[in-house]
């Protein structure tokens, strides 16, 4: 005869928590279209690392033309100028942790090589700032080029972004930032 012990769970699994804070920028985007989750999951956990971890160093963003009235603006955009971008748009003085902040973006045309992919992209970007003077929606179109890099991991390289003639464009974003 077997005897049953009862015990009281104290070594029973648990669900997972969800994640809070940042992400490890170590996780690396092993596909083109891993990058692409990356930068969604990023606004949605209001996660600048996470975001720039999906960023080349070699970074560049051409900007809508109208975005900003000196065309120079955005000549010499970097790595740096997007992680100062980012730092500001999802810092807790402009986008409250609690607000919605939703990137979202629908493929159009892609082109995947052995070390690089273009993708054509439309995108949408929903944020509830607390300053009522910057729209709360982006939309527009995204030529993204990304590289594998040394560490195996793919990230983006170009952002060119396109208001496709109506909307507000990202780049307007980055041009008040």
């Amino acid at each position: 005869m077997m005897t049953q012990i009862v015990g009281c769970g104290l070594f029973d699994t648990r669900d997972p928590d969800n994640p809070v804070g940042s992400q490890s920028p170590d996780d690396l985007a092993l596909s083109p279209e891993e990058v692409l989750t990356q930068l969604e999951t990023a606004f949605n956990l209001h996660d600048p690392n996470l975001y720039m971890a999906a960023i080349s160093v070699d970074f560049r963003c051409s900007a809508e033309p109208t975005a900003f009235p000196d065309p120079s603006f955005f000549e010499d955009w970097s790595y740096t100028r997007e992680d100062v971008f980012i730092r500001s748009l999802l810092a807790p003085a402009l986008l409250p942790p609690d607000s919605s902040a939703k990137l979202s973006f629908e493929a159009i045309d892609e082109i995947s090589f052995a070390d690089s992919a273009i993708f054509r992209e439309s995108y949408r970007l929903e944020i509830a700032p607390f300053d009522d003077e910057l729209p709360r929606l982006y939309e527009g179109f995204a030529d993204l080029i990304m590289k594998r890099q040394l560490d195996g991991g793919w990230r983006l390289v170009l952002w060119r972004d396109d208001s496709g003639g109506e909307g507000v464009a990202i780049s307007q974003l980055r041009a008040a930032l």
